[in-house]
């Protein structure tokens, strides 16, 4: 079978990155797996040039702008624990990785190096493999995270078609991009439908899918009780799925069963506890919940283990926007921008300095979303809620307008989105 040995190296080093973090090795050391994760996401998102001492101590251990690497010897040390650590894991006598995570001394950039050829793997385990990555890239909830999932998943479907978990990791990557408003409803609800219903023929007792086809019912609809009526016949045959758990957390949370929301989201980590995503929809059920300031604690303890996540940042954002912290919500705003350039991290900005009282930086922002000729997605939540911080009632309801028009995902939480809570 002929392979691109780019990209299959690119979901070996994914899997092998999650392989590590999870070991014994790391698990009890949440500032080494946020190293490690930071460095390898840097490295694989072409930025590996850039890791020097000072970005590694800004990003990974919290320091300020103004931050010596001379008179604070942080990122030193732990760089030489981090060396130490992934010494002792290859060192196991039970591991035998078909490549390797190595950071040699003086260097913040780590090398990979492969240990045994993938095309001496089945096409089963290349299958399972590239399932595994395009999870873990959908999860990131990044524009080029998702794209590189439904790369993965397309080779799936390519070399099986009848293989039911390449459909389903599609419908899920469009799920996500309609979470995030990367895309236009108009362009994911048709793939999102489509690739669910060949999901539900070819494996029409799937939890996962069936999760998914109540995550489409609130998306086309909004939140009914078939669509927890779903779920909840999915927990009955699998009371242990995190995901169902997941997202019926989230209906709870569209129903303004808060409490109720918050006990499922935490069986969710329970249950699935090396995901940190878990984390950032936890505080954001915290923020709909209107307890602000948990939300913002939660989501500063999730940037401290992954501050690569872009997400953490943008519900962060919007945490301390509502609880005043203009000035830290800038930076967070900055952050999401800095880690990915696209319209959500922009709009994301724009909100922010708008509700901070920078209306013009905050116009100049909007303008700049507005202006041809980048053809890119600005989405008409983003739009209305700028507008209303910007004073602009009007146009904020002619984009509410379109939002419900166009089905956009977050009118699910209509009544519980600190920034449309104007229109309930």
């Amino acid at each position: 079978m002929a392979t691109n040995d780019a990209f299959v190296d690119e979901v070996s080093i994914v899997k092998h990155l999650k392989d590590v973090v999870g070991s014994t090795h790391f698990r009890r050391a949440p500032s080494l797996c946020g190293f490690l994760r930071f460095i390898v996401t840097e490295a694989l998102a072409g930025r590996g040039d850039h890791l020097k001492e000072y970005s590694v101590g800004v990003n990974v251990f919290s320091r300020r702008s103004d931050f010596d690497p001379k008179q604070d010897s942080i990122v030193r040390v732990e760089a030489v624990k981090l060396r130490s650590r992934l010494v002792e894991y290859y060192r196991s006598s039970n591991i035998n990785p078909e490549v390797r995570i190595l950071l040699e001394k003086g260097s913040y950039k780590p090398e990979f190096r492969v240990c045994r050829s993938l095309r001496n793997s089945s096409d089963a385990d290349l299958l399972t493999q590239l399932i595994a990555s395009a999870d873990l890239a959908i999860w990131r909830r990044t524009p080029d995270a998702i794209a590189l999932a439904r790369k993965n998943l397309s080779k799936v479907i390519e070399l099986e078609p009848s293989d039911a978990r390449g459909h389903i990791g599609l419908a899920e990557s469009y799920r996500a991009a309609l979470d995030m408003e990367f895309e236009s409803p108009a362009d994911l609800l048709p793939c999102y439908e489509r690739e669910l219903a060949i999901a539900l023929r070819l494996a029409p007792g799937n939890g996962l899918a069936r999760v998914l086809r109540s995550n489409f019912v609130c998306a086309m609809k909004g939140v009914d009780q078939m669509a927890l009526d779903e779920i909840d016949d999915v927990l009955l045959l699998n009371s242990s799925s995190a995901r169902a758990h997941f997202w019926r957390s989230a209906v709870l949370s569209a129903t303004g069963n808060h409490p109720e929301a918050i006990r499922e989201i935490r069986e969710a980590m329970r249950l699935e506890p090396q995901s940190i995503l878990f984390h950032v929809y936890a505080a954001r059920l915290l923020l709909y919940a209107r307890q602000a300031e948990e939300a913002a604690e939660k989501l500063d303890e999730v940037i401290t283990l992954d501050p690569a996540l872009a997400v953490a940042h943008l519900w962060l954002a919007l945490a301390l926007v509502e609880i005043g912290q203009f000035d830290r919500a800038i930076r967070a705003a900055f952050s999401m921008v800095s880690l990915g350039d696209n319209a959500v991290a922009r709009s994301c900005l724009t909100y922010v300095l708008a509700r901070a009282g920078y209306r013009g930086d905050a116009a100049q922002h909007l303008d700049e979303l507005l202006a041809p000729p980048t053809p890119r997605y600005f989405s008409p939540v983003w739009f209305a809620a700028i507008s209303e911080a910007l004073g602009k009632r009007q146009t904020a309801d002619e984009q509410i307008r379109a939002a419900i028009t166009e089905k956009s995902y977050p009118l699910i939480w209509l009544r519980n989105d600190p920034r449309l809570r104007t229109w309930t």
